[in-house]
């Protein structure tokens, strides 16, 4: 029997207390070898009258109706409105008729063959979703045969796996995916009957949890001009608990022309959250040039970081440059242009520990000057990554 859950279950469930064993679609499908059966639902407006009903089937192709008889095949029993098969076979396939007076009900019955290499049949599962970390449950249960189950087991890809009762349940995780079977043993006439009822179960992610990333590039250099203020936005994709903040203090220094406004975060409509945070800066002078302003991103997964450094306006004449080298020395790849420049190291860019950031001032021929910068964590294969600017 197919047992995809319809919305017309819940709505013939306010009529009739056994209508969760009724079948009023006009398509069913049923495995072979299988106990199965065929359950009318009176309503309350019919009258009972079980001696003026009457079963017939009509085979595939034909187009005579064949009244049935429990007495010419051991295999069928009348239960009420009930046509039962202890199993269905592959030949049942065909229409059947219930005849109640000038009534009749009609169900299409089609018998798939078993999967004889598998305990399931890959055609007559239910589909489940469950989201990761959500309650997985696993009902073992069917109410027609309820009265003759000896014995409920639970199978996982076709192995076993322990049940409480006839239910099964956890806290959902990837591994949990896959074929659920449940097998129900029934007695019957002195004879031993398997009903399996599968769930394909997948485990999905969790629909509220993003992977949280920072808006724009890793490095940002803003031109400003001596007097003026600028504000810098930091803006992210994330998490309702994850957060967003300017990391900009200097060690035993308070620079009182730096604001850092309130975190505002929005959800979208598509259900995610997007977050900014504005830092203010006035009146901007020479201690906030070539400074690293860090708009920090916090969430459980750790720590990103967007940096943006404010230079004088026509003071740079290229754009910064990123470059790796191997180790720190004088063997730093650079420029056809730096490669003869004999660099000194020295602590010149402020704003980072020593162990954080490295930096390289040389003169050129022209009045300009270069600074290179190893900025040491900023790498994912943990090499330093050599930042050039020139200045003039």
């Amino acid at each position: 029997m197919h047992s995809t859950e319809l919305p017309l279950a819940f709505l013939i469930l306010m009529f009739s207390n056994t209508s969760e064993n009724c079948m009023s679609r006009l398509h069913i499908t049923a495995v072979e070898g299988e106990p199965f059966y065929l359950k009318y639902c009176r309503s309350s407006s019919e009258h009972k009258n079980e001696k003026n009903t009457r079963w017939c089937y009509q085979p595939n192709g034909s187009l005579e109706q064949i009244e049935l008889n429990p007495s010419n095949s051991p295999r069928i029993a009348f239960h009420e409105y009930a046509l039962e098969f202890w199993p269905v076979e592959l030949s049942d396939s065909g229409s059947y008729f219930l005849k109640m007076g000038n009534d009749t009900h009609e169900w299409k019955l089609n018998v798939i063959r078993r999967n004889k290499h598998n305990c399931f049949t890959e055609k007559q599962v239910n589909t489940r979703t469950v989201e990761v970390k959500k309650h997985l449950m696993i009902k073992c249960e069917t109410p027609y045969y309820r009265k003759l189950i000896n014995k409920t087991s639970l199978y996982k890809n076709c192995e076993q796996i322990e049940i409480r009762g006839n239910t099964f349940e956890k806290n959902a995780e990837f591994e949990d995916q896959g074929y659920y079977t449940c097998v129900f043993s029934l007695h019957y006439n002195g004879k031993l009957f398997n009903v399996t009822k599968t769930f394909n179960v997948t485990i999905a992610g969790d629909y509220n949890s993003i992977t949280p990333v920072l808006l724009g590039p890793k490095f940002n250099q803003i031109e400003v001009e001596l007097g003026k203020s600028e504000q810098l936005n930091c803006s992210a994709l994330l998490n309702k608990d994850d957060t967003v903040y300017w990391n900009f203090r200097k060690e035993n220094e308070t620079d009182h022309n730096l604001h850092e406004e309130q975190e505002i975060k929005i959800k979208t409509s598509e259900g995610k959250w997007h977050a900014s945070r504005i830092l203010r800066i006035e009146n901007i002078n020479e201690n906030n040039l070539n400074f690293l302003y860090n708009c920090t991103l916090a969430s459980k997964g750790g720590t990103d970081v967007r940096v943006f450094i404010l230079v004088r306006k026509g003071i740079i004449t290229g754009v910064p440059r990123l470059y790796k080298c191997t180790h720190l020395g004088p063997c730093i790849y650079m420029e056809e242009a730096l490669k003869s420049v004999n660099l000194v190291w020295s602590m010149t860019l402020p704003g980072l520990p020593s162990d954080y950031l490295l930096s390289a001032t040389t003169a050129l021929s022209d009045g300009c000057r270069t600074v290179l910068s190893v900025h040491r964590s900023f790498c994912p294969d943990h090499f330093p990554v050599l930042y050039s600017q020139i200045e003039c």
